[in-house]
């Protein structure tokens, strides 16, 4: 569930992997934090998400994406308190992101 409000947050453009790198150092909810440091568990969680139509995953360009309208939904149950933690976390991997993009002038910019 953690998996999905985070990628709401980062909603509605669609997530390049790379964001959920281990070599990411993030702030978190630690269940959150030890699934992006497993990448079996998280491609599994990922699957799980495209399993149940939740999510989904563009293999052509390793990219996550969440509808938008599920997106807000997601968004709307959650407290301030939890987008506001989770909202730090996905800032970390926008700027993460950012880094990449400076080093790989290939990826395209959202």
């Amino acid at each position: 569930m953690r998996l999905l409000q985070l990628c709401s947050l980062l909603a509605p453009s669609p997530i390049p992997a790379f964001m959920f790198s281990p070599e990411v150092r993030l702030s978190g909810p630690p269940e959150l934090m030890r699934l992006l440091e497993d990448r079996t568990r998280l491609n599994m969680a990922i699957r799980s998400l495209t399993r149940d139509s939740l999510a989904r995953f563009d293999r052509k360009t390793e990219r996550v994406s969440v509808h938008p309208l599920l997106a807000a939904t997601v968004l709307h149950t959650m407290s301030s308190e939890e987008r506001s933690f989770l909202a730090e976390c996905a800032s970390g991997m926008q700027a993460y992101s950012e880094v990449v993009r400076g080093e790989d002038r290939r990826l395209p910019r959202a």
